[in-house]
């Protein structure tokens, strides 16, 4: 979980400052000693690059080199002070190289256990596995996520199984998007700016109870686990996901959906 906080970080940074360049992660074997793995991982861009005297301060809070330079990005700040911190939770640090117009490459060094029983609960795990359910037509999901990597990430999952999507930034326009479209599921993300996945669906709770919603949470906590029903979502989903439980969820709540609304329908004719 840490490990993938730390590249969606660094990723999503190439990402907000190299538009329509080059970027390029790689993870490199550095050595295998007793049941320990040491791996060294780089990001590297073809943007604008970062002078050297504003290196140090990229991973301060709430810092950012030039407010104009960057008007298609609107965060806190803190993804390259959080991504250092994080990987000095791992006893390691995170370095830069960066050049005025040559592009920036961030890298950092981690060492890991061994799994040697991993292989043999992969295997276990694809054999009772299986394929996700397959459905019969063209489903439409809205995305509710601020990430532009998991923006990409899941939209690319989506439609590789053939379903339609759109993105919606932040619960504001997650709201708008639902009252203008027909969805068949919502994904939403919790923490976004502007508007939470947690307000905005109570908002859309207000007059449509039927609409699976399903909550994606970076964060495993308990408490999320509690509350995501009283809030008005159907089920959650912590990030990073597995993608054979990802589309079970979604497709179930969608056949779930589905039942329901015949249900409904074939009352109201009876009734009338």
């Amino acid at each position: 979980m840490r490990l993938s906080q730390v590249l969606i970080n660094l990723i999503g940074n190439s990402i907000k400052f190299t538009e329509g360049g080059k970027i390029d992660v790689r993870a490199k074997l550095i050595n295998i000693v007793n049941d320990k793995v040491s791996l060294h991982f780089e990001i590297e861009d073809n943007g604008p690059g970062i002078p050297k005297e504003k290196q140090k301060m990229i991973f301060e809070n709430f810092s950012q080199l030039d407010k104009n330079s960057n008007t298609n990005y609107q965060g806190t700040g803190l993804g390259l002070p959080i991504t250092k911190n994080l990987i000095e939770l791992f006893g390691s640090y995170l370095e830069i190289e960066s050049e005025i117009g040559l592009g920036s490459t961030f890298s950092f060094d981690l060492t890991f256990d061994i799994d040697k029983d991993a292989k043999t609960v992969i295997v276990k795990t694809k054999k009772t596995q299986g394929e996700p359910i397959s459905l019969n037509k063209k489903y439409k999901i809205l995305i509710a996520e601020d990430n532009k990597i998991n923006q990409i990430v899941t939209q690319n999952l989506l439609q590789r199984e053939n379903y339609e999507c759109v993105i919606a930034t932040n619960g504001q326009e997650a709201l708008e998007a639902h009252a203008d479209g027909d969805f068949d599921l919502i994904l939403m993300d919790i923490n976004m700016p502007i508007m939470g996945g947690n307000e905005a669906t109570k908002a859309i709770r207000k007059f449509d109870s039927q609409i699976p919603i399903i909550a994606l949470t970076a964060a495993d906590i308990e408490q999320v686990k509690l509350d995501y029903k009283i809030i008005g979502y159907d089920d959650i989903i912590t990030k990073p996901f597995d993608n054979y439980e990802f589309f079970q969820t979604i497709s179930q709540h969608i056949q779930n959906a589905l039942s329901n609304k015949k249900a409904q329908d074939f009352t109201l004719e009876k009734v009338s």
